[in-house]
Order: C-alpha cells, then sequence, then structure tokens
C-alpha cells in the first residue's frame, strides 16, 4: 500500500509542491513564532531576576528620602527600602539658546542615583566595572542607551545637561537592562549632574514574602495615610505582564498568517484527495477486479494524503530550525 501510494503522489508534481510548500510554511511560522516568544520571555525574566527590588515607588513631586524610606518601611513585609534619585538629561551637544535645543531634549533619557550602601542594585555589568564609592563624574551606562547613542563607548566621556546645567562625566561600564535607556551612578555623580541635592522620586522595595502584590497594596496606603500620594506603583510583574501582551499581539498577527497559510494547504490537500477519487475511477475498477476490498482502497488515499503530510511536517521543521 504503501509503495503504491508514494508513487501516485508524484502524478501531480505541481500540485504536490503547492500543498506542501503551504504546509510547510504555515507549520514553520507556528514553530518559529512559539520559539522566538519563548526565548523573548526567557531574556526578559533573567533580567528581571537580575534585579535586586520587587517593586518601585514612583513620586509625583520630590521629597526627602529619609522621609519615603521611613513610610515604606513602616509596612511589616518591606525587607529592604531604598530611596533612589532620578532625572531626566540629555547629552550636551547642542547650545542651550541655539533654535535646536528643543530638539536635543526631546531625545532625554533618565540618570538615576543610587545609595552608595545600595543592596538593590544588581544588574550585571557586562562591560566595563561600576562606579567607585566616592566617585563625582562616573557613570554606568544600559546596552540599550549605547544603541541609542553610537558615540557612547566604555571610556568615553560625555557632557550631560540637565536644564540650564551641564556636567562632564565618564562612562566606566556598561550594564543590561531590557528596553531602559538610563545611565547609573551614586549619590554624588547625580548630584554633581542635577544639582537636586535630596530630592527623591523612588523608592525601591524588597519584600519578606513573595507575596508581592499584597505587600504593594500595604505599601500604597502607608503612603496615602502619610498624605504623601504615590505617582505609581511598578512591580515586574507588572513589567513582565505588559512584556508579554506586547509580544503576543505581534504574536497573534504572525499566527493568523501561519493558520491561513497551513489552512490554504490542508484545503488544496482535501481537495486533492477528492480529484484524486474522480480522476482514478478507472484505475480504482482495476485494482477492484484485482481483488483490492474498498478498505484497502481508502488506505491507499490516506496513506497518500499521509505521506503529503509528514513531508510537509519534516520541512517545517526543516525550516523553521535556522
Amino acid at each position: 500500500v504503501w509503495t503504491f501510494s508514494l508513487r501516485n503522489t508524484w502524478r501531480r508534481p505541481w500540485r504536490l509542491l503547492v500543498m506542501v510548500l503551504a504546509l510547510s510554511f504555515g507549520g514553520a511560522l507556528l514553530l518559529t513564532n512559539r520559539t522566538i516568544y519563548e526565548s523573548k520571555m526567557t531574556v526578559i525574566d533573567a533580567s528581571l531576576g537580575s534585579q535586586g527590588y520587587d517593586f518601585e515607588v514612583l513620586m509625583p513631586l520630590a521629597a526627602p528620602g529619609a522621609q519615603l524610606e521611613a513610610i515604606t518601611r513602616s509596612v511589616p513585609d518591606v525587607q529592604i527600602a531604598e530611596a533612589w534619585r532620578r532625572a531626566g538629561v540629555s547629552i550636551a551637544t547642542l547650545e542651550p539658546a541655539s533654535d535646536a535645543a528643543p530638539a536635543n531634549e526631546s531625545r532625554r533619557f533618565t540618570i538615576s542615583g543610587y545609595p552608595n550602601s545600595t543592596q538593590l542594585f544588581k544588574l550585571p555589568v557586562v562591560q566595563g566595572r561600576a562606579p567607585h564609592a566616592d566617585a563625582t563624574n562616573e557613570v554606568l551606562m544600559t546596552r540599550s542607551l549605547r544603541d541609542s547613542y553610537p558615540q557612547l563607548q566604555t571610556g568615553t566621556s560625555v557632557e550631560l545637561q540637565f536644564r540650564d546645567r551641564r556636567a562632564k562625566v565618564n562612562v566606566v561600564g556598561m550594564v543590561e537592562q531590557i528596553g531602559s535607556r538610563a545611565m547609573y551612578t551614586n549619590f554624588a555623580t547625580f548630584d554633581a549632574v542635577t544639582g537636586l541635592g535630596d530630592q527623591t522620586q523612588a523608592v525601591r522595595v524588597k519584600t519578606r514574602t513573595p507575596d508581592i502584590e499584597t505587600v504593594v497594596k500595604k505599601v500604597d496606603q502607608a503612603f496615602l495615610n502619610a498624605r504623601i500620594p504615590p505617582g505609581q506603583i511598578v512591580s515586574r510583574a507588572m513589567i513582565r505582564d505588559s512584556l508579554d501582551e506586547h509580544f503576543m499581539v505581534v504574536g497573534e498577527v504572525t499566527r493568523m498568517v501561519a493558520f491561513a497559510a497551513a489552512l490554504i494547504g490542508a484545503i488544496m490537500l482535501a481537495a486533492t484527495t477528492g480529484l484524486n477519487v474522480l480522476e482514478r475511477t478507472r484505475e480504482i475498477g482495476v485494482i477492484r477486479t484485482l481483488g483490492a476490498t474498498p478498505n484497502r482502497i481508502l488506505a491507499i488515499f490516506l496513506a497518500e494524503a499521509t505521506a503529503i503530510t509528514l513531508m510537509s511536517a519534516l520541512l517545517a521543521v526543516c525550516i523553521a530550525v535556522p
């Protein structure tokens, strides 16, 4: 049965080619879409896992860091609370009074200042080194920031602009962080760049319990009780869910295209099987006279369809692997 069926699959080579290509490309798209999604989420989980904190409290207005830390630590389930400073800066490549200054300001990114005794800054330094604790002009950059500004390289100096203030810093290393254009430095360098002093807009928190969402609610309530409502509380789960949703939207479009291609191949396979019955009535009659039963004839046509499907599946894997 299989020998006879495999020979018959090549009776219409062009029809066979269209069916196999449609089925294989549809299957390859499905396989590729799934593996790319899993790969991206694995990278995101690794990046989020390298962060030393569970959630971050962002304040709409700056406040003294000690006050914000005290409010956060009043929640029993908070293990570590660190006040971080942050501001929007740009690379001072243009004169402040020039007509192009607004365009320069539009390419702002975040500079974050962490305490010298920080326990929550654990991003891996993939190039260079971390700033020294007593340095006043050393910063780390993220890879995303380096990609946006190719002139930023480890070991180079750059002049940063904050409002009307300018300061030169040395880029001493690079860290990995998903989708974040930012610089990290200690409080001394942050103050040298911004001159904001002890004006804090973020508190990073490490919890004692895996139930992070419950702690988030308690911390939010603690700030409300202190009459300092937070602007936003961002947890790792929120970041992961937002990225997951973003990738799922793109993946759904790819899956729709893949299913459409596979559906075309499946329709052609079903139509071809029906046409084979109509085109081969004489052949079926000859086989019946030689003693073939209806079940045996049905097995021949099913074996042909199965051979095409298996061939398409094998080709789909071969296309998807690279």
